[in-house]
């Protein structure tokens, strides 16, 4: 049924030809971009066009950059801490909130043969508004293998709900892998490159499909 009445609609990602426009079906841009067998670093993005610009702050570079700013005085102040885990984590949190960088994404982990497939369920569900704010493929590996990342984003990670939400519909869609489940992680996280193994001793994620689906 898609395009609709784009009147109604809003696309955070107009200018970008890296993402759906309006004035495409799901299934053409899906045909105009599919993230496999392309493997070179890069995204394709689609929002949810339910979800008008007051979502979408107009400062939100320099929201961003004043999280960057005070994060690196920050980790540096814990540098050479490895155990510096918990506190470290409630400080980067409350980072996040007073910055106002609170966006966050679920974290999908698949084989590359396997990500057109899902990746067209997942464009489906979030233009048709079941899922959060919009998603994004990477078009290339992301541990030089064959790993491809698809990330579901939520507007707020501080609202569990709406994050459980999420959840919720991508375990109705099949979509938590058994035993391994799935990951959320905010973006202040990723933009002070928290990762894996950080000498912090940081969990690079803040929720787990174990823990919510409980």
């Amino acid at each position: 049924m898609e395009p609709m009445d784009i009147d109604n609609l809003f696309n955070p990602f107009s200018t970008r030809a890296d993402s759906r426009q309006l004035d495409e079906t799901v299934d053409e841009f899906l045909s105009r971009l599919p993230p496999y067998p392309k493997n070179e670093q890069g995204w394709y993005w689609i929002a949810n066009p339910h979800i008008g610009p007051e979502h979408y702050p107009q400062d939100e570079w320099r929201r961003v950059e004043s999280l960057k700013s005070q994060g690196d005085a920050l980790l540096g102040r814990y540098h050479g801490t490895p155990n510096a885990g918990k506190e470290l984590e409630k400080e980067i949190v409350e980072l996040a909130r007073t910055t106002g960088v609170v966006v966050g994404k679920w974290m999908l982990f698949l084989q590359a043969h396997d990500v057109n497939n899902t990746w067209a369920r997942i464009a489906h569900a979030t233009a048709n508004n079941r899922l959060g704010t919009s998603a994004a493929v990477a078009t290339g590996s992301q541990d030089g293998g064959h790993c491809r990342l698809v990330c579901v984003y939520t507007r707020d990670f501080t609202d569990e709900a709406d994050v459980q939400r999420v959840l919720r519909e991508l375990d109705r869609m099949g979509l938590v892998p058994k035993g391994r489940g799935l990951q959320y992680k905010c973006d202040a996280y990723t933009h002070l490159d928290i990762y894996a193994g950080n000498e912090y001793g940081v969990h690079p994620s803040i929720y787990s499909s174990a823990r919510m689906l409980r």
